[in-house]
């Protein structure tokens, strides 16, 4: 098997590897990227992309189609924030999805979807048995991994907590938000390369997580200021009622039993305080900025 992953160098990527070469040792792993955040490495003692048989770097907007030979699946993850570049993103993944099935891919996968109605309504008409298309939805992704981003909420309400002593709650503390670990991320995308041993539909959108992971903004900070001694949250808002999971899981736990999110928040929070604190948080040489995506995104956009 030959399995092509774009955008393999920034947050979810390099979970993603490993999980691919653990549960495919003998596939051909290559990687397609810009680059754009390979410097934002943890506390890792070797390169992510140990894992790939190799690495091409390139916009995928100019992805080349010898690239795609002999590729049996794609695994899209090269995409900007959709609220930021919602054109960039729709153009450039219809056109890799036309590309790959013109080369004879057998699967696409796609694990930031259906944000786009447009995209999923190309993709849905790709679809055959020839050529199989998911499309994976999950909440905002959270903790440590070999590449750190830390303009993700539960990540940088724990940043806060640790540079500044306080949780200050943005915009309204009451509303509800789904996250899922992004080591369990990368397990329902493994899961997803072979998912044709539990379901051969020629497309499939599914909704992956947890239900107990849906949390208000203000529940966030009260846990982390729990686990963070020391931690006061500023929050504007009263917190209501519990929150009502914007997703069903039921058919991801029907179709993946093997394959449920492992990590608790919890375990989540007290990762990510050990881990930038091993990073050398607070010190002088540590720069927050390194591990937020907005800039390398907009140069690359006026590229």
């Amino acid at each position: 098997m030959k399995i092509l992953i774009t955008g393999n160098m920034g947050y979810v990527g390099p979970g993603i590897l490993a999980q691919l070469r653990r549960a495919y040792p003998l596939a051909e792993l290559i990687g397609f990227d810009t680059g754009a955040f390979a410097h934002a490495l943890t506390n890792t003692k070797f390169l992510p992309e140990r894992n790939l048989d190799a690495q091409h770097f390139g916009d995928v907007r100019n992805i080349p189609a010898s690239l795609l030979e002999g590729v049996n699946v794609i695994i899209h993850l090269a995409k900007g924030e959709p609220e930021a570049f919602p054109e960039l993103n729709a153009m450039s993944t219809i056109r890799l999805a036309e590309m790959a099935k013109e080369a004879g891919v057998q699967h696409f996968i796609d694990p930031y979807g259906p944000g786009d109605i447009e995209v999923a309504e190309e993709l849905i008409s790709l679809a055959n048995d020839n050529f199989r298309v998911t499309m994976l939805q999950f909440g905002t992704a959270c903790g440590m991994t070999d590449r750190l981003r830390l303009d993700l909420i539960l990540n940088e309400f724990v940043l806060q907590a640790i540079t500044e002593g306080q949780i200050i709650v943005p915009g309204d503390a009451n509303n509800c938000i789904s996250l899922i670990h992004v080591k369990d991320l990368a397990r329902v995308i493994t899961w997803a390369v072979g998912r044709e041993q539990v379901t051969n539909q020629a497309f499939l959108h599914l909704h992956a997580g947890a239900s107990d992971w849906t949390y208000r903004r203000s529940e966030l900070a009260d846990i982390v200021a729990e686990l963070v001694p020391g931690t006061l949250v500023i929050c504007s808002n009263v917190p209501q009622e519990k929150c009502v999971p914007p997703f069903d899981f039921e058919r991801f736990q029907q179709l993946a039993p093997a394959h449920q999110p492992r990590y608790t928040l919890k375990q989540t929070i007290l990762e990510l305080y050990a881990g930038l604190l091993e990073m050398g948080i607070g010190h002088d040489a540590f720069d927050p900025a390194v591990f937020r995506r907005n800039d390398p995104i907009i140069s690359l956009e006026e590229a």
